[in-house]
């Protein structure tokens, strides 16, 4: 059934999207993407090179939102909010997490795309903004446990809803359960960011300080006596 209002170009995006997220990109075959659509295989090629060609739109679309999200982080400022909203934004958009397990796990030339076009810029941008912190100091780096203890709550909420939705009994996309989470985040967020600050307070203070610099030797030595006479001795002398 065509969904209201979009092209066929958007429709592949959109279900190619869900069929790689679903059963990743290499268990997931041009065929059955075209037949979710209700296209035959070969009308795909009208709007795609390849199958990589298609999953880097489904990249482009997934990862360019988030991205854009990234301009309004303030570290000084709103460091708790923003963790909130890329919270929301993995809810939302539940595919962007799904295809960076399935990528993480397979690996392959796709994993070296998504990383290309969303998981590196991502770091970076991140990267850059905390070094805009004046709490933090224009040269505080991003650590990378800091990066990694993020995401892993973040992907991981995602990732492994279905487990807990069958273990728990708890749906993790309901309204309560966000809610909760949310709050939880809050704390988490807040507490990342101070440590983050005492370890980059740590590291300034330990740094050693530059010692002075050697004097070299002097190209004029000591007088000493020969024949009765003094003479300046050159280096070459001693």
């Amino acid at each position: 059934m065509k969904a209201a209002g979009k092209t066929t170009r958007e429709r592949l995006i959109d279900t190619a999207a869900a069929l790689f997220a679903e059963h990743g990109y290499q268990n997931t075959a041009l065929e059955d993407i075209a037949r979710a659509v209700g296209i035959g295989p070969s009308a795909i090629y009208k709007h795609f090179a390849n199958k990589l060609d298609l999953y880097s739109a489904v990249l482009d679309q997934l990862a360019a939102p988030f991205l854009a999200l990234l301009e309004e982080f303030e570290p000084d400022t709103n460091a708790v909010d923003f963790a909130l909203r890329v919270f929301r934004y993995h809810i939302e958009q539940p595919a962007l997490a799904r295809l960076t397990l399935q990528a993480s796990l397979s690996g392959g030339e796709h994993r070296r795309l998504l990383i290309e076009r969303w998981y590196r810029p991502y770091y970076e941008k991140t990267a850059l903004r905390m070094r805009s912190s004046q709490a933090l100091g224009s040269t505080a780096p991003l650590i990378p446990s800091e990066f990694m203890a993020f995401n892993n709550i973040m992907l991981g909420y995602i990732n492994l809803a279905a487990m807990h939705a069958e273990t728990l009994g708890v749906d993790p996309f309901s309204a309560q359960a966000i809610a909760d989470e949310s709050q939880l985040l809050r704390h988490f967020a807040h507490a990342l960011m101070q440590h983050g600050q005492s370890q980059r307070r740590g590291s300034i203070a330990a740094k050693p300080r530059r010692a002075p610099a050697e004097r070299g030797p002097t190209k004029r030595g000591p007088t000493k006596k020969a024949t009765g006479k003094t003479r300046r001795v050159s280096t070459e002398d001693r």
